[in-house]
């Protein structure tokens, strides 16, 4: 198994997002999705113990991480973004009604999803700790490459589509508004390192 992708040095990633999958492929919100998935990882490995909205102080300034996984062997920082398209249906098990808003700002999506990878860099810095940063969505742009021969967007650096590396400088709109410098390389896709984008199957 990819050691980036391990929970805790426990339980792999793909295989809680697999089991969450089966009873919970929607959610009605990222707290909601937070919660269940905190739950999934404790009945896969109970020794895990996760913890939500855990402060992170540092630079005079606090900021709070989604979940903090605590295991005997190592522990994992994760980043959760929840960017739907509308959608209304019944899903799960038991069966409930969902109404998804539709959030429309794909490249806010993409800067908020990479500003989770950056925090991430930043919130990681134990040898045993590692970090990943989760985004699950039914907005298939997200994770679709632009075409060729397309005008370059303003939030073309911070593309996520699967095989995207992540590294160096990204700016935002040409370096007009925003820039993350990373120290690391990071991967997106869901079979990948540990930017790791998951698409909900709703239609």
């Amino acid at each position: 198994m990819d050691p980036t992708r391990i929970i805790a040095g426990r339980v792999s990633l793909d295989d809680v997002m697999a089991e969450l999958s089966r009873h919970r492929p929607v959610f009605h919100s990222e707290a909601d999705l937070q919660h269940s998935f905190a739950r999934v990882l404790w009945e896969s490995a109970p020794e895990v113990h996760s913890r939500l909205e855990v402060p992170q102080r540092g630079s005079g300034r606090t900021e709070y991480l989604d979940l903090q996984c605590l295991g005997p062997e190592g522990r994992t920082a994760i980043e959760f973004k929840y960017f739907t398209r509308g959608w209304t249906g019944k899903a799960g098990t038991p069966v409930e009604d969902y109404a998804l808003k539709a959030h429309g700002a794909t490249d806010l999506a993409r800067l908020y999803f990479v500003r989770d990878i950056a925090r991430l860099e930043r919130f990681c810095h134990r040898p045993d700790e590692n970090g990943l940063a989760i985004m699950l969505s039914n907005e298939t742009s997200l994770w679709t490459p632009p075409g060729h021969g397309r005008r370059r967007t303003r939030d073309h650096d911070f593309r996520i589509h699967h095989g995207r590396e992540l590294a160096g400088t990204l700016l935002w709109a040409e370096g007009t508004l925003s820039l993350f410098r990373f120290d690391g390389h990071h991967r997106c896709g869901g079979q990948a390192a540990s930017a790791v984008s998951y698409s909900a199957g709703l239609r």
